[in-house]
């Protein structure tokens, strides 16, 4: 661990809430905006053309990972034991051979294929646009995250939001007048803040310059990140391909809004937890001191679930009101989608702090394992249910498949650091869910639905949740006292 971090972990918990808190804003605010952009686009343009922007951003996705998701898995792990100059020269250099290897792909794969493109031909470009600035953006977030620099972090992710928003509606609408507009919107967004975000993180003080024997450490711990990365995008996006596939365009023009609502929402209380806690059990490693991240892992987990419980009840139970509020009608149909993704997606992220042991021990193969197998039935499910359930099919196919992934984590852990649930806080957070849904299943089964009384049934939901953890004595004095300072201090 470098030494001017010490004191940022004296109090795992204390800095652990304050990043979390930083972290939701991050994650809030953009989100929100993408929900605003969601609206608009899914008004402005039809489910065909929504379908079409959802498969190239699955690519987008894809070959972002491929080519530089290792890289910044590499930073994750080996920044803390590593000099800047040391870490940040041998990045670069990777970085730019990976970029190099999209430009030339780029242009190889047009001059080849472009006959072949159809009605893509005009996303191509643009996305191969997309892959380069989401690599230079995560890249640098990447190294923000590691050092602690949660600030930085969030003002960036922000920043990002809004350009992003204002860009991709100015192109979209009023100067392409086409969905594409929201592709090339987001990859000058991303140019524009990964200068700034050079800037302030000193990179641009350095020259690239390779060390044999580090770059076989990143190869070795990296190259099988590739594999992992792989999978979790197919896991993430298979479903959509073989969609458009089995059912056409306008099937997965329905599936891919409904996703993403889920998506997002869940992410918001979700993704925080793991972008606050990997970076302080990444720092707190010094080699030897397994039984104290064991710890770590298992009072993360707590939190995930504490945090992560309602808000994957939430989702459900306001399926169809989100998905009436916040899309055109001919995608509202959909909404059974958000039902059954929310618990895989939520298992999912459990596995992201169980499989930490993983990494910090360097063994990325067995992850990559686990993840394989994931894919093999998240592919053999979607084409068997696809079939004959639609969309819907290929919903049950991905949660299952996301679930799936846990378990082999939790199992596998056996043989890393051990990844021990709180089954105390298990159980409690169980017998509060069900108390939190129980006024909104009621609502539904009665028949006396309307929207006003929805959100009620769910905000009441909310209070029970609170009430009932509170009396099975879930709550700690000193969790409770910190969490109050941080909110006063901000």
């Amino acid at each position: 661990m470098k030494q001017s971090r010490e004191g940022k972990l004296e109090d795992i918990f204390q800095k652990f809430t304050q990043d979390f808190g930083l972290y939701s804003v991050a994650q809030i605010v953009p989100s929100l905006l993408g929900v605003v952009a969601l609206m608009l686009f899914t008004r402005v343009f039809p489910p065909v053309a929504y379908g079409r922007y959802a498969l190239a951003m699955t690519f987008v996705g894809l070959l972002s990972t491929l080519g530089f998701g290792w890289i910044q898995q590499s930073i994750s792990r080996f920044e803390p034991q590593l000099d800047d100059s040391e870490l940040v020269e041998n990045v670069l250099s990777v970085f730019l051979v990976a970029g190099l290897v999209v430009v030339i792909g780029t242009v190889a794969g047009y001059l080849l294929f472009d006959q072949f493109l159809g009605d893509y031909q005009e996303f191509y470009f643009a996305a191969a646009a997309l892959v380069l600035g989401q690599g230079t953006f995560r890249t640098l977030n990447v190294l923000f995250r590691i050092r602690l620099q949660s600030n930085s972090f969030t003002k960036y992710k922000l920043l990002l939001g809004v350009m992003k928003l204002v860009f991709a509606v100015v192109l979209a609408v009023f100067v392409l007048d086409s969905i594409v507009g929201w592709m090339w919107g987001h990859a000058l967004t991303l140019f524009l803040i990964s200068i700034l975000m050079a800037r302030e993180s000193g990179v641009l003080k350095f020259s690239p310059h390779m060390q044999s024997e580090l770059l076989t450490r990143f190869a070795r711990y990296g190259f099988p990140m590739i594999g992992w990365l792989l999978g979790m995008t197919l896991l993430q996006f298979a479903d959509r391909v073989l969609i458009e596939f089995f059912r056409g365009t306008s099937s997965l023009g329905v599936y891919a809004p409904n996703y993403s609502l889920v998506q997002r929402g869940l992410f918001l209380a979700l993704t925080p937890i793991g972008q606050a806690a990997q970076p302080l059990m990444m720092n707190t490693w010094d080699g030897e001191n397994t039984g104290k991240i064991r710890d770590l892992m298992t009072d993360f987990t707590r939190y995930f679930f504490i945090i992560g419980i309602p808000a994957t009840i939430f989702a459900a139970v306001m399926s169809w009101p989100l998905s009436t509020l916040l899309l055109a009608e001919q995608y509202q149909e959909g909404y059974l989608v958000i039902v059954i993704v929310a618990p895989g997606m939520f298992l999912w992220n459990a596995a992201l702090l169980g499989h930490t042991g993983f990494e910090i021990k360097e063994r990325t193969e067995v992850m990559v394992l686990g993840v394989s197998g994931a894919v093999i039935l998240n592919l053999v499910l979607n084409v068997l249910l696809i079939k004959t359930y639609g969309y819907l099919g290929a919903a049950v196919a991905t949660s299952i498949s996301f679930a799936s992934y846990a378990i082999f984590a939790y199992i596998a852990s056996r043989w890393s650091i051990r990844w021990q649930l709180p089954t105390r806080t298990i159980r409690n957070t169980i017998v509060g869910g069900i108390a939190m849904a129980a006024p909104s299943v009621m609502l539904y089964i009665s028949d006396t639905y309307t929207l006003v009384r929805a959100f009620t049934t769910a905000g009441l939901g909310i209070v029970l949740y609170v009430s009932v953890l509170y009396v099975l004595n879930e709550f700690r004095t000193e969790e409770v006292s910190t969490i109050i300072e941080q909110i006063w201090e901000q």
